[in-house]
């Protein structure tokens, strides 16, 4: 068992949690993920900051193509998200 689960921690992998509630009459959705770094070995791969807006522009076009709109609206919260950091730095 601990083998298995070592040999699954050495994976590139998002750990993604995903909760919906009814907060004051509305829903809420909270998404998590999870990274780790075990000693120098990273779950997941450092992207620099262009290569991330260039992964969510390519996402969001791919969901938009799919008529998958919900995740292609996260996709630009993310970008807006991003581009504020720039404005604000």
């Amino acid at each position: 068992m601990v083998i298995l689960l070592k040999k699954h921690f050495l994976q590139k992998s998002t750990i993604k949690m995903d909760i919906t509630i009814i907060l004051d009459g509305r829903f809420m959705e909270i998404t998590d993920n999870y990274f780790f770094t075990i000693n120098k070995y990273k779950t997941f791969d450092d992207l620099s900051r262009e290569e991330r807006i260039n992964s969510l522009k390519d996402k969001y076009l791919e969901y938009v193509n799919k008529n998958a709109f919900l995740k292609a609206l996260k996709r630009l919260k993310s970008l807006i998200k991003l581009d504020e950091k720039n404005i604000k730095n």
